[in-house]
């Protein structure tokens, strides 16, 4: 059974300190755990409640528990039919947490820094940086966006293309390649992006490809340090983010190997990992 749990910030720093396996133990006037069976009631929970205390923020959590196990506690309906919940003793959470299937997973965050969203596909292809299949799993989201074209290695003979290698370009020239200095950004709309990729779907060795809503204007990102790939540690730690304050997705095709996603927007991640179901969460994949 998937189970949801709205957390403060307290509770939260203890899930993350057992790696997200287990909920800590009950405080003594606290009798009952209470996981909850859906989203909705989660999020309402986070929101309205644990927003009000402390610092401010509220987290949902959803985890899957051992159906067998969890067929033990009765349903409790505690308001509308939305309110429904499990009413587990304080006692009983050691079990329940050995109970628990794979990681504790938080799903959103309110209060405080926006909540970002990561995923990470190593295996659903060889060498799977090609962008085209990119922007069909997300449904063409990316058109939504203009983007931040920086740190990107781009293997193609399309001048078009070609033209998106910041650093060094290359040409051919009577028979041969010749380098030529680049520029180290490019800013384009998400609909230029698709119509360049659709033309040449030719593999991204590197690069960063940060999306913002089309209200920002360029001169307001420009302000900021660029968006790396290459030698970026900070990719693989938690919690996820996004490099660019002002960004709402950034998309990174690493090393000719694999392809993140990063975004404020969970639909979009969603989208990614229902087209590809090998791809996992970045939090998961940072865990190991």
């Amino acid at each position: 059974m998937i189970l949801y749990r709205p957390v403060g910030t307290s509770e939260f720093d203890l899930i993350k300190q057992s790696n997200y396996t287990r909920f800590p133990p009950r405080l003594p006037e606290q009798p009952i755990f209470y996981p909850v069976l859906n989203e909705e009631y989660a999020r309402e929970i986070a929101e309205k409640w644990n927003t009000k205390t402390n610092d401010g923020k509220g987290y949902v959590t959803r985890f899957r528990v051992d159906d067998e196990y969890i067929s033990q506690f009765e349903i409790h309906t505690v308001g509308n039919h939305t309110h429904k919940e499990l009413w587990i003793p304080a006692e009983e959470l050691s079990a329940f947490n050995q109970h628990i299937i794979g990681l504790i997973e938080v799903i959103r965050e309110f209060g405080g820094k926006t909540m970002v969203y990561g995923v990470i596909d190593t295996k659903s292809k060889s060498h799977y940086t090609y962008l085209k299949s990119v922007f069909d799993a997300i449904d063409n989201k990316q058109k939504e966006f203009n983007f931040l074209i920086t740190d990107t290695e781009i293997i193609t003979k399309s001048d078009r293309l070609n033209a998106l290698n910041t650093g060094t370009q290359w040409r051919y020239e009577n028979g041969k390649t010749v380098s030529i200095p680049a520029p180290e950004y490019f800013f384009i709309s998400g609909e230029e992006l698709t119509d360049i990729v659709n033309e040449d779907d030719s593999q991204w060795v590197w690069g960063v490809l940060s999306g913002f809503d089309k209200t920002v204007p360029a001169d307001e990102i420009l302000k900021y340090p660029y968006p790396t790939a290459i030698d970026n540690e900070g990719l693989f730690k938690n919690p996820p983010s996004l490099q660019h304050p002002l960004s709402t997705i950034e998309i990174i095709p690493f090393d000719s190997s694999f392809v993140i996603i990063l975004s404020k927007n969970k639909e979009i991640i969603d989208l990614f990992k229902k087209a590809y179901p090998d791809s996992v969460d970045l939090y998961e994949y940072n865990l190991h």
